[in-house]
């Protein structure tokens, strides 16, 4: 069901915002961040545990949107 699955986006722009060019790896990586924050606020991990656990979880990284330039999005579930 819907209910046991989490999905997590990135998009290609900086911490400081500025914008990178369909940078699928930045894109990636705040996929993976946003999941991290996610399992430290809402399932009490720590940083260093919500790291490990997406490290070692089947967890599932897909491009999903590259058409919208200069935006690249991804995913991770």
């Amino acid at each position: 069901s819907y209910g046991d699955h989490l999905c997590f986006t990135g998009i290609s722009v900086r911490e400081d915002g500025t914008q990178a060019y369909l940078d699928a790896n930045l894109s990636f990586r705040n996929a993976c961040l946003a999941a991290i924050r996610y399992l430290t606020r809402v399932m009490d991990y720590t940083p260093e545990q919500a790291y490990l656990l997406l490290g070692a979880a089947p967890i599932v990284g897909r491009v999903a949107q590259v058409v919208d330039v200069p935006n690249a999005l991804l995913t991770v579930e």
